[in-house]
């Protein structure tokens, strides 16, 4: 193995290990064991336990029911039934096997690679909505949460179709928003969303694990929150983003303008007597939300491992999105460069979200916000003056779940022997970050990193490590 090949897969390395920290199954499996008929889950305890009503959504939530039912099996006494939609990675895991009297549906809810409502995940929510309207008093219900649920879980309220829906947040994603902006009209576009599921439920107690995937852990935020009952949709913050990016209301479907205006309207202190909306908010289920993993328990894991192989680590998971990846690239340059000027391995490992705003349509490539990220910093490092001076080095920036952008690469990693093509040619990069084409540049060098689904999701995970 060259010198070049042993620090990639040690900067590789890194990067696993903090995927492994939270991956769905074994996370569950940390925070949830049987005291007698009582379930422990973190610190809370659930008493007489005999039937579980499990539900959920998301990129992890397959990992998460495994884990979760062999907890749940080493009980012979505990009945289960259940459903929860997951993308379609069948591919990937088999299915566990459970007691033959479980009663329980993993419904594939869309294709690998398309993070995107269809009209499977409606038909799944809606089942998943009857099972809770259909839940015992004395059952125990749990939801399996995680990233990318908010695709996973569409209900539109009535007079908004799907495809209405999915034009809107297609619009909202290529603009640039927030994840925070996104999720906060999906809250105001669905019944099951801002604690939809959770007023659906029948039972006397409700526990929702999620694993987050996004950075400040915001339980309206994650999945669209829909057993957050505590943060009601906001009608007026959802016009406002929208408002932002289609100002003269030629792009935004009718349908969603005119049922934001009822809201507002209905929302009104005028419209609405304060009694008869606290009423619509209630639930009847106690409901505890209890986040397992996120962002940072990933960085903490990948830098335990890089500090095991005897590297001086430097790491931060960042409480908000950073912002553009070019321009948080160039940000990184004064905080990077020196490390290279240091004796010794050292190992930078940062977790977060960048975003990317895109071009035109007709001239606009394939890539996601990781692989548009490392090729910015490419072209910042092949502006120095002297970029051969630096030492051996390579950075990964992928995502977690395993797929960055519309496209089956995770992300992507520069090393010195790019940076050794590029050197004094920025320009040539600039063309390939213009047309946001990452994925096409980094595929012609055989720099794409490809994981597969990773059973997991919380946020991205960058490596930095110099020899």
């Amino acid at each position: 193995m060259t010198p070049s090949s042993q620090l990639r897969e040690q900067t590789l390395s890194i990067w696993r290990a903090g995927i492994a920290a939270v991956r769905g199954d074994e996370i569950v499996r940390r925070h949830l064991h049987w005291d007698g008929d009582s379930l422990i889950i973190g610190e809370h305890a659930f008493r007489n336990v005999e039937q579980v009503v499990v539900f959920g959504a998301g990129k992890a939530t397959m990992a998460m029911w495994r884990g979760l039912g062999q907890v749940l099996a080493q009980n012979p006494k505990c009945r289960v039934r259940g459903w929860i939609n997951v993308p379609d990675l069948k591919e990937s895991w088999s299915d566990e096997k459970f007691p033959m009297d479980w009663n329980f549906v993993v419904h594939r809810a869309r294709p690998v690679g398309s993070n995107e409502p269809t009209v499977q995940a409606m038909e799944g929510t809606e089942r998943i909505v009857e099972m809770l309207q259909s839940s015992n008093h004395n059952d125990l219900v749990i939801g399996l949460i995680s990233g990318g649920g908010s695709a996973l879980l569409p209900l539109p309220p009535e007079g908004v179709t799907l495809d209405d829906k999915l034009r809107t947040t297609r619009l909202l994603a290529a603009s640039g928003c927030t994840i925070h902006e996104i999720n906060a009209v999906r809250r105001c576009l669905s019944r099951s969303k801002a604690g939809g599921l959770a007023r659906a439920c029948s039972a006397s107690r409700m526990v929702s694990l999620i694993l987050s995937d996004v950075l400040d852990d915001s339980l309206e935020t994650i999945a669209s929150g829909p057993t957050d009952v505590e943060h009601p949709a906001n009608p007026d913050l959802a016009w406002s983003v929208l408002s932002r990016i289609d100002p003269h209301r030629r792009i935004v479907p009718k349908s969603i303008w005119n049922y934001l205006a009822q809201k507002i309207q209905e929302s009104s202190p005028n419209a609405i007597d304060p009694l008869d909306q606290r009423t619509h908010l209630q639930v009847s289920c106690s409901v505890k939300n209890v986040i397992l993993g996120n962002n940072r328990t990933s960085v903490m894991a990948a830098s335990q491992a890089a500090r095991t192989m005897g590297m001086e680590v430097r790491s931060e998971s960042h409480s908000e999105s950073e912002g553009e990846a070019e321009a948080y690239a160039r940000s990184l340059m004064p905080q990077l460069l020196p490390l290279f000027l240091l004796h010794g391995s050292k190992c930078w490992i940062s977790g977060g979200e960048t975003y990317v705003t895109l071009p035109f349509e007709e001239k606009r490539g394939i890539g996601g916000r990781n692989m548009h990220l490392a090729l910015c910093l490419l072209k910042e490092l092949a502006t120095l003056d002297q970029p051969q001076m630096l030492r051996p080095f390579v950075f990964l920036s992928a995502g977690t779940d395993g797929e960055d952008g519309p496209t089956s690469a995770a992300g992507a990693w520069i090393d010195s022997e790019l940076l050794a093509m590029y050197s004094h040619q920025p320009n040539e990069l600039i063309r390939w970050i213009e047309r946001c084409d990452s994925y096409h540049f980094f595929e012609q060098h055989d720099r794409l990193l490809f994981t597969g689904a990773t059973q997991t999701n919380v946020c991205d995970l960058r490596v930095l490590c110099i020899h």
